[in-house]
């Protein structure tokens, strides 16, 4: 990789983001998983069971997978504040680049897949009720 010199601000502003998204999602699926819990299962159509395990099933994977995005993004700030000890370091700058790369590919990859289970689940609640 060419030396290139980063910028910790960027990089820190991103950090922020990329949290309080994640906080955002960790309590938005508290609410999905609030009204799916929530749902009179006398008045869905039989076979809905199976749906309801899929969502709770899914809901679950998402809040594993925020919870680990979480810690990476904690930790990736640990990385940056690291760089600012070693002044700049390229080695430390090289390796902070790759993995804030990574960690923004991840997170791309979580809000797409997050994105569609939320559409989906929105348009299983508007057939079932």
């Amino acid at each position: 990789m060419n030396y290139v010199k980063i910028n910790q601000t960027e990089l820190h502003l991103e950090y922020e983001l990329w949290s309080k998204e994640l906080t955002y999602w960790r309590d938005e699926i508290k609410v999905l998983e609030k009204y799916l819990t929530g749902l009179d299962h006398r008045k869905l159509p039989i076979g809905a069971g199976a749906e309801v395990e899929h969502f709770q099933n899914q809901f679950i994977r998402n809040r594993d997978v925020v919870h680990d995005l979480r810690h990476e993004v904690a930790n990736h700030e640990h990385l940056l504040k690291e760089l600012e000890r070693t002044n700049n370091n390229e080695e430390v700058q090289e390796k902070i680049l790759d993995i804030h790369t990574e960690i923004r590919e991840k997170v791309n990859t979580g809000r797409k897949i997050y994105s569609e289970l939320k559409d989906e689940f929105r348009n299983w609640l508007a057939q079932r009720l």
